[in-house]
């Protein structure tokens, strides 16, 4: 696990800000990357304060997301901190399709902003972001990982009442 580098930290930060159009939220956090896979965690930067060499550290921070096929994939948590700013590709996808993308099921937007295609979207309902999807053909492909989705025999059908 290495710290970014400022030319791979201002290419990140311009990647994110083509794709989603936020402004630099990354100013104030340290980037750490694994040599496999590509993987992005964000940390404190008063994480670099303490002395590494003595201790035996195998992750730290939250994961942000990685590099797949060249397209920046978010986490879950990595796509609700871009989510708070974003201003394109962005999908709106109905109350009832909530349960079925929260299960892993491919669905369809009721409204893209932006969007382009065989892209990474952040997917929202109302003000909540659940996640991402990559949308192919005006279908949005699940890319929830298994341990993530939500797994159930009863359909919850009050997921957004108040009343359960």
């Amino acid at each position: 696990m290495g710290l970014l580098s400022g030319k791979e930290r201002k290419r990140l930060s311009e990647t994110i800000r083509d794709i989603y159009g936020n402004s630099d939220f990354l100013s104030n956090l340290g980037i750490l990357k694994t040599s496999n896979r590509d993987r992005l965690w964000l940390v404190s930067k008063k994480i670099f304060e303490v002395d590494m060499q003595k201790l035996r550290v195998q992750s730290a921070g939250m994961y942000f997301g990685r590099f797949d096929n060249g397209m920046l994939r978010l986490s879950i948590e990595g796509a609700q901190l871009i989510g708070k700013t974003a201003k394109k590709n962005i999908v709106e996808i109905s109350k009832d399709d909530v349960w079925h993308y929260m299960r892993g099921f491919n669905i369809k937007p009721i409204e893209k902003i932006n969007t382009k295609n065989n892209s990474y979207v952040l997917v929202r309902h109302e003000k909540d972001i659940l996640g991402i999807a990559k949308l192919v053909n005006d279908e949005l492909q699940n890319v929830l990982p298994k341990s993530r989705k939500l797994i159930s025999l009863t359909k919850e059908k009050n997921l957004y009442d108040e009343k359960g």
